[in-house]
């Protein structure tokens, strides 16, 4: 698989809250004097339980990425290793590939869940103003990368497509399962995103409409 099929399979295949954003994406804790007053109990209390609605959904969705990850490292390296299928063998590589990213950014986004929970806890308690502020900014980087997402997965689903069928009419195995398998991929990602998508965009509707 080259580079570029590679570094789109990484896009295709970070959730909202990918490792890739961490940093920026985390929110502050410190805060300051003149922070604005917290909010009232029973605002902060109904987008305390929005944001961990949002972020459950999340992590529900990081086990299904290290399940699928499990399933197709697993299953790709029994197809390459015991079969004598050229078919098998050309689909190995992107399900091992991409099964890969899917194991390592579903188990980060699992890992740090709750302690990101906690931390916008505190945020939306103590300093709602830099909620919104900070919040806001995130998520619209976030849904923003869902746009790069569906182009890429789209693309990389028409490139196996492609590949597929070129295989098939060379009577090339190895080659049609290597583009059945990358268009597999891409568009079980293209599906787990367009939902992600959708949870991300109410989420940051809820975010914006947050009065305190």
């Amino acid at each position: 698989m080259s580079a570029v099929l590679v570094v789109g399979l990484c896009l295709g295949a970070m959730p909202a809250d990918a490792p890739l954003r961490l940093v920026q994406e985390t929110p502050r804790l410190v805060l300051s004097q003149a922070e604005a007053p917290a909010a009232s109990p029973d605002s902060s209390a109904l987008m305390v339980a929005r944001m961990e609605d949002y972020l459950d959904a999340e992590r529900a969705e990081s086990r299904l990425f290290v399940g699928m990850g499990l399933l197709s490292i697993a299953g790709g390296a029994t197809a390459l290793a015991a079969s004598d299928r050229d078919f098998l063998k050309g689909a190995s590589l992107p399900l091992m590939g991409v099964g890969l990213i899917q194991l390592v950014v579903g188990g980060t986004v699992w890992w740090r869940t709750e302690e990101q929970k906690s931390q916008l806890r505190q945020l939306i308690l103590s300093a709602p103003a830099r909620y919104v502020s900070e919040e806001s900014a995130r998520m619209k980087v976030v849904n923003d990368n869902f746009v790069i997402y569906r182009w890429t997965e789209l693309s990389l689903l028409g490139a196996g497509l492609a590949t597929a069928g070129a295989g098939h009419a060379l009577d090339k195995d190895f080659v049609t399962g290597l583009g059945a398998g990358l268009a597999f991929q891409s568009a079980v990602m293209l599906t787990l995103d367009y939902f992600a998508e959708q949870r991300g965009g109410e989420y940051a509707e809820q975010v914006a409409g947050f009065r305190f």
